[in-house]
């Protein structure tokens, strides 16, 4: 199997370790300023491991790297998989010429954002959609200490849900898994994330309102409960777009829950949670807020009183500019 790659950051790079570890003949495509990194190889710290482990760098090379995406299309692919930003795949014309050129290819994409689904629909494309359940950064983290830098990763005990044209899933599927990914198949990734996505765009939003910290989040009296009336607007726009129901669990949920769930983090996951999303959801500021952006917009559209998302919204602070 040949598997391109687009994009090669934390996810890219996540993504094309276990499609090679899983014997595909793998490459990436890559923005030229990048190019000259890529060929070096990376480290990827697999957090999955014993805490013994875990600061030791694994080695990922061995791969193509490519700079021209008309040259790269002109070549047979097995796998194209998208690996960038919502806002990159608008940035331009790429993403048509991909479709357009991509020939027998099977599209996989991780796109996250609340109308991406329509904006590849309205290119007459069936991909096989990925959910973004995993943490994937740029180590060390600020204060940590590593060998050399590299991609911390670390893959939430459900798998990486897919969905998508039953030989398609299989093909992406197997040769993810024999290379050591954990995955699941869910009817419609889109609408799982969709739902899943919302609990954990609203926490972040409200943690960005408390300056990134959890223990102000967990204190402040406000913000958890306007994070899930928030949830709640997003689950009605989900049940309005997709004709699906919001899963018994997450009606549930309340903001105590939230704060359990900040207080002990640290103590179940392999990593510094609170410091993860302030080093991360700082760099991808401006993704965040076209997100917020095209889900208020949504929202008017369907007619769905959002006032707890516009709040969130509105106490967001400034994107720092260096």
């Amino acid at each position: 199997m040949r598997v391109l790659v687009i994009g090669a950051g934390a996810i890219g790079q996540v993504i094309g370790f276990h499609f090679q570890r899983g014997g595909a003949e793998l490459s990436f495509l890559v923005r030229d300023r990048q190019a000259e990194a890529a060929r070096a190889g990376f480290a990827l710290y697999p957090l999955e491991r014993r805490a013994s482990e875990r600061h030791t760098p694994v080695r990922f090379e061995g791969f193509g790297v490519l700079t021209d995406q008309d040259a790269a299309l002109e070549e047979a692919w097995d796998v194209i998989a998208v690996c960038v930003t919502s806002v990159a795949v608008r940035t331009g014309d790429w993403f048509d010429r991909l479709v357009a050129k991509r020939g027998s290819a099977t599209l996989l994409l991780f796109l996250a954002g609340p109308d991406d689904e329509a904006f590849v629909r309205q290119r007459d494309v069936v991909p096989v959609w990925g959910m973004l359940s995993v943490i994937s950064y740029q180590a060390p983290l600020p204060g940590e200490s590593l060998p050399e830098p590299g991609v911390a990763f670390w893959v939430m005990p459900t798998g990486i849900a897919f969905s998508g044209p039953p030989a398609e899933l299989s093909k992406v599927q197997g040769t993810l898994r024999k290379g050591g990914l954990r995955t699941a198949t869910v009817p419609h990734a889109p609408t799982a994330t969709a739902f899943a996505g919302a609990v954990l765009d609203k926490t972040i939003l409200a943690l960005q309102c408390a300056h990134w910290s959890f223990t102000d989040l967990r204190n402040d009296p406000d913000l958890l409960p306007l994070a899930v009336e928030a949830m709640r607007e997003t689950w009605a726009l989900a049940e309005a777009n997709r004709g699906a129901k919001t899963p018994f669990g997450m009606r549930l949920l309340r903001p105590f829950m939230l704060r359990f769930v900040l207080r002990w983090s640290s103590w179940v996951l392999p990593l510094d949670l609170e410091k993860f999303f302030r080093f991360h959801y700082t760099k991808v500021a401006e993704q965040t807020r076209f997100g917020v952006a095209a889900q208020l917009e949504l929202l008017d559209k369907a007619g769905i009183p959002h006032p707890a998302c516009s709040e969130l919204a509105r106490r967001l602070p400034p994107i720092p500019r260096s």
